[in-house]
């Protein structure tokens, strides 16, 4: 979405919400009583000697300054009559001001209050958005922090049941970042829709700790069917409790699975036998900033050219290694996958999306497929990129 377009959006939903509130009425009735005071105080004014309200215009910034009670003192009335209409403007002006201000007052409280319990409807587009929060979520805001330079995410939802006193504990935690809450279970279509999930960039899904490893992995598999059936295009990263589950996640078209623990044996048996392992991948698998491995474009010249070309052109210009290379590859639909001799998972998939009245997305699905140190002829895609260690030196 341009800016003109999110202009315009804003610009009707604060229509709205001014219509919904009286605010244009309120506005009209001060209108109607200015132009009202200012008819009589210059038709009693005109007939007084020493008066200094001579023109309408006079009349018209006498009445506004007046009725907001500023009494700049530069037009004041000099008759009987004027006077009068200054003290019932005055009484007025007190009356409509007051109104007026606590309309506009309510309007940012009830904003505020939405926000805080989670029930406003997100706006904008190009942003990420986290389902659910675990002791894992701290660190993808950490990371969105550090990259706020870039600016990859304008806004971050989080959609779940945080409550307002942990919302606003995470938005004072993270103050650079644009944090907005959506409350509800993220599996429904409808709390997706007030995420704007149509128009997001991301979406990580995180287990949800509370429940049993099993009903988690379910509501993940059935929240990512949901998030694709509304956005196909939205990259979705999810979390799995089981690596059984894996499979069934692929099916609905997930771009990325991470499995919770899927290293802790690898790291404790490589302590036992050989413990310098543990520390080195620990240094790998640090933030990108910190020195951690991390993805890097292709120089479009060397696209058609070799791996151990590019290697050596990146160890040269900036002393970082290359391991291996991100390659961008058609997998099946979800409708290819959903054979008729399926799992009962498989069922469930398809009943859940004749239940929605929605179609079973089809086609090819573009996917992510890494190559780990491939071989030196291997010839550079213009859709690769490569995974490199930085330079560790100053």
């Amino acid at each position: 979405m341009g800016l003109k377009e999110r202009l315009i959006n804003k610009y009707y939903t604060y229509r709205s919400v001014a219509e919904r509130e009286n605010v244009p009425f309120i506005v009209k009735l001060i209108m109607g009583f200015i132009m009202v005071s200012s008819c009589l105080i210059l038709f009693f004014e005109t007939t007084g000697r020493e008066s200094n309200i001579a023109t309408f215009i006079d009349a018209i910034w006498w009445s506004f300054v007046t009725m907001t009670t500023v009494g700049y003192g530069d037009h004041y009335p000099t008759t009987v009559g004027g006077k009068v209409i200054g003290v019932l403007l005055m009484f007025a002006g007190i009356t409509l001001s007051g109104f007026f201000t606590a309309t506009i007052s309510s309007i940012f409280v009830e904003r505020k209050i939405k926000e805080g319990r989670g029930l406003e409807q997100i706006k904008s587009s190009g942003h990420l958005i986290i389902c659910g929060w675990n002791q894992h979520s701290v660190d993808v805001l950490n990371a969105v922090k550090e990259d706020i330079q870039d600016r990859k995410f304008a806004d971050v939802v989080l959609v779940g049941n945080l409550g307002q006193e942990m919302f606003f504990d995470i938005k004072e935690r993270f103050p650079a970042l644009n944090i907005r809450y959506v409350r509800g279970n993220y599996s429904k279509d409808s709390v997706l829709k007030r995420a704007n999930v149509q128009e997001a960039s991301t979406v990580v899904i995180f287990s949800d700790e509370s429940m049993d490893p099993k009903k988690a992995d379910d509501l993940t598999i059935l929240t990512t069917l949901a998030i694709k059936s509304e956005n196909s295009k939205v990259k979705v990263i999810a979390e799995l409790n089981q690596s059984e589950n894996v499979t069934h996640l692929k099916r609905a078209n997930v771009d990325e699975v991470i499995l919770n623990g899927e290293f802790n044996g690898y790291l404790l048996s490589n302590a036992t036998f050989s413990p310098g392992i543990g520390n080195f991948v620990r240094g790998l698998l640090k933030d990108q900033r910190d020195g951690g491995i991390t993805e890097r474009e292709v120089p479009h010249e060397f696209v058609g050219r070799s791996f151990s070309e590019l290697s050596e052109f990146f160890r040269k210009e900036s002393r970082d290694i290359l391991i291996g290379v991100m390659s961008r590859v058609e997998s099946p639909g979800l409708e290819d996958m959903l054979s008729s001799d399926s799992s009962a998972i498989d069922a469930f998939i398809k009943m859940a999306f004749e239940k929605s009245g929605k179609k079973i997305p089809g086609g090819k699905k573009a996917g992510l497929e890494a190559h780990l140190n491939p071989p030196d002829e291997y010839v550079i895609q213009s859709t690769d990129t490569v995974i490199a260690i930085p330079w560790q030196g100053e």
